[in-house]
C-alpha cells in the first residue's frame, strides 16, 4: 500500500509542480537580475508565496459492503465441494450454493439408525425388567410381612391364651390333688380309729396308707409341673414365640433391603438404556443435522461472492489456499461464500499509525476506484479502528489503523466488494498562510531548512515549519514571501556549507549551546514549541506519503536528509 501511496503522491506532486512552474517559477524569473547565472534548472525553484491549501491524506484499500452474510462450513469433518454456484451469481434466498460431499454422513446415519434401534429396543427390556422387579418387590415384602403378622399374632395368642390356660390348669391340677390329700388324710384318720375299735381289717388300712401315698405323691407331681412350666416351659416357650418375631420383622427388613438394591440396579439399567438411547439419537440428529449442513443455503437475496477473493491472506499463493472450485477440500468453520448487500457499500482502507488520531469520524472524503476510472466519489468517515494492524511482509514494522467511510453512489453506477480504492481524508484547512512545496524542506537535527540561491550554488537558511499536507507545508518563520527555494536534493558541491548563524536560529525559536549544537531556547525542549514534535520529539516533513501530512516545528532528523521520510513514534501530529 506504502508503494501505491508513494506512486500517487508523486504524480500529485508533478502535477502541482508543473502548475507551479508556469507562475511563482516566472516570476522568480523575472526577478532575478538578467545577468545572474542560473544556480539551477528553474523548474527546480519555487518561491514561497501566501496560499491555502487543504491538509489531506490518502489511503489506499477497497471496498466492501455495509452489511453482508457470512456462510461458513458447519460441518465437524473436512469435506469437499461437490457444487458451487459460479462467482458473481445474483442468488435468491433459498438457493443452494455449495454442495458439499456426504457419502460418509450417509453410511454414518445408516449405522447410527441400526445403534439407536438396537438401544431403543435394550430401553424397552430394561424398563419391563424394572416393572418384573417392582411387582417381585412388592409380593416378597408382602409374604415376609405376613410372615410377621402371624408371628406377632402367635405371641399375642400364646400370652393371652395358651400360657393363661396352661397356667390354670397346673394350678386346678394342684388344687385338686391337694383335696384329694385332704379327703384321703381325714379318711385314713377315720379308718385307723375304725381299727382300733376293731371294726377294719389291716388289710383295710394298708390299702388306705397306699392311697394316701398315691395322693401325697399327685401333689408333688402337680408343684412340680407347675415349677418346671413356671420356670422352664413358659420361659421357652416366650423365647421361641419372641424369636420368632424378631426373626420376622428381621426378614421383613431384608427383603426390603434387597429389594431396594434390586430396584436401583434395575432402574440404573434402565437409565443407562434411556441414556444409551438419548446418545444414539443425538448421534443420529446430528448426523442427519450434518446432512443437512452439506446443503450451504443463501438466507438472503444477494450477490455470490467467494471468501477467497475477499480475504487477501486466504489467497492462492500466499498461504497455499486455492479458490473455491469443485473437488476443494473445505475445513470445518471455513468462510466460503458472502452475500453482500451491494446496494449500500462502504470503503475500507488503512491509514498510517502517525495519522490515525487526526482522522474523526464525520470527515469528508473523496474516493477514487481504480475500475471506474474518472469517478470521483464522496463520502465521511464513519468509523476507525480501535487497534493497529500489520502490514504486509514486505513492511513488517509498519502499522495501519482500518478506517470505514461511506460512499454517495449515483444513480446507474454499480460497485462490487473487493474494488481497489484511494481515499482522500480531509484533515484541515491552512488558509491565507505563508507556505512552500513540501519536498522544498529539509532536516539535520532540530532545525528544519531549505535552500535558497545565492549565485550559482545554494545556502541553508533555517525555518520554522507548521501545518503541512501532502504537497506544502506552512513557513511560519526563517524565510518571507518571494523567498526562492530548493524542490529537490541538491547535487554534491550545490550547497555552500556555512555553519548555522545565530540570528537565524533565533528567528525560528533555537539557539545554538555551549558545545554549539543547535537547541530549543531556554535548552529545554517543549511539547509543540519550535522544532519539535508532540511529545517533544523532531517530526518529519517530506514529500508526499504518509508522513507529509504530520506537523511540527523546525527541528529535523539526520543532517542533509529530507524532514518527510517515514513518520517515526506513531505520534498524532498537530492540526493547528
Amino acid at each position: 500500500m506504502g508503494r501505491r501511496n508513494a506512486g500517487r503522491t508523486t504524480i500529485i506532486v508533478a502535477a502541482a509542480l508543473a502548475l507551479l512552474a508556469g507562475g511563482t517559477v516566472v516570476a522568480y524569473q523575472a526577478a532575478a537580475p538578467k545577468d545572474a547565472k542560473p544556480a539551477s534548472r528553474t523548474a527546480d525553484l519555487v518561491l514561497a508565496e501566501q496560499m491555502s491549501f487543504d491538509i489531506t491524506t490518502t489511503a489506499t484499500g477497497e471496498l466492501e459492503a455495509r452489511r453482508q452474510v457470512e456462510l461458513r462450513s458447519q460441518l465437524d469433518d473436512r469435506s469437499s465441494i461437490v457444487e458451487i454456484v459460479p462467482e458473481g451469481t445474483f442468488v435468491q434466498a433459498g438457493t443452494v450454493l455449495v454442495r458439499l460431499k456426504s457419502d460418509q454422513i450417509r453410511t454414518s446415519i445408516e449405522e447410527e439408525t441400526l445403534r439407536t434401534e438396537s438401544a431403543r429396543a435394550d430401553l424397552v427390556a430394561a424398563e419391563n425388567q424394572y416393572e418384573i422387579q417392582v411387582s417381585q418387590n412388592e409380593s416378597r415384602l408382602e409374604q415376609a410381612q405376613v410372615r410377621l403378622r402371624l408371628a406377632e399374632l402367635s405371641l399375642q395368642q400364646w400370652l393371652e391364651g395358651d400360657d393363661k390356660q396352661r397356667m390354670q390348669d397346673l394350678q386346678l391340677d394342684l388344687e385338686r390333688a391337694q383335696i384329694d390329700l385332704a379327703r384321703i388324710e381325714d379318711l385314713y384318720e377315720r379308718k385307723v380309729r375304725l381299727q382300733g375299735l376293731g371294726f377294719l381289717s389291716s388289710d383295710d388300712l394298708k390299702q388306705e396308707e397306699i392311697r394316701l401315698i398315691a395322693a401325697r405323691a399327685a401333689i408333688a407331681r402337680a408343684e412340680l409341673a407347675l415349677d418346671s412350666y413356671q420356670q422352664y416351659q413358659r420361659e421357652r416357650q416366650l423365647t421361641q414365640l419372641r424369636s420368632d418375631v424378631e426373626q420376622a420383622t428381621a426378614e421383613v427388613d431384608r427383603v426390603q433391603r434387597q429389594n431396594e438394591i434390586e430396584l436401583v440396579s434395575r432402574n440404573a439399567q434402565r437409565i443407562n438404556a434411556r441414556r444409551q438411547l438419548q446418545v444414539r439419537e443425538a448421534r443420529l440428529a446430528e448426523d442427519q443435522e450434518q446432512l443437512i449442513n452439506c446443503d450451504i443455503i443463501a438466507p438472503t437475496s444477494g450477490l455470490v461472492v467467494y471468501a477467497t477473493s475477499v480475504d487477501r491472506g486466504s489467497r492462492w499463493g500466499q498461504n497455499g489456499q486455492t479458490p473455491l472450485q469443485i473437488g476443494r477440500d473445505v475445513s470445518p468453520n471455513e468462510s466460503l461464500i458472502i452475500l453482500p448487500d451491494t446496494s449500500e457499500m462502504i470503503a475500507k482502507v488503512r491509514v498510517h499509525e502517525s495519522l490515525a488520531g487526526r482522522v474523526r469520524q464525520g470527515q469528508s472524503v473523496n474516493i477514487a476506484i481504480d475500475a471506474l476510472a474518472g469517478h470521483t466519489f464522496t463520502g465521511e468517515v464513519v468509523s476507525i479502528g480501535v487497534l493497529a494492524e500489520g502490514s504486509d511482509w514486505r513492511d513488517p514494522n509498519r502499522r495501519e489503523y482500518t478506517v470505514r467511510t461511506t460512499i454517495r453512489t449515483p444513480e446507474g453506477v454499480e460497485l462490487k466488494p473487493s474494488m481497489r480504492a484511494d481515499a482522500t481524508i480531509a484533515l484541515g484547512r491552512v488558509d491565507n498562510a505563508l507556505a512552500v512545496p513540501i519536498q522544498a524542506i529539509f532536516a539535520e537535527g532540530l532545525v528544519r531548512y531549505v535552500h535558497v540561491p545565492r549565485g550559482n550554488k545554494f545556502v541553508r537558511v533555517p525555518v520554522q515549519v507548521g501545518r503541512r499536507s501532502e504537497l506544502f507545508a506552512e513557513v511560519l518563520a526563517g524565510i518571507d514571501a518571494g523567498t526562492p527555494v530548493l524542490v529537490r536534493e541538491p547535487a554534491a558541491g550545490e550547497v555552500i556549507a556555512e555553519a548555522w548563524r545565530a540570528e537565524q536560529l533565533r528567528a525560528v525559536g533555537l539557539e545554538l549551546s555551549e558545545a554549539g549544537e543547535p537547541q530549543p531556547i531556554g535548552g529545554m525542549p517543549t511539547s509543540g514549541g519550535p522544532g519539535a514534535a508532540p511529545g517533544g520529539r523532531p517530526s518529519g516533513a517530506g514529500p508526499g506519503g504518509q508522513g507529509a501530512s504530520q506537523g511540527g516545528g523546525p527541528g529535523g532528523e539526520q543532517s542533509g536528509r529530507r524532514g518527510g521520510g517515514r513518520p517515526q513514534g506513531g505520534e498524532p501530529p498537530r492540526d493547528e
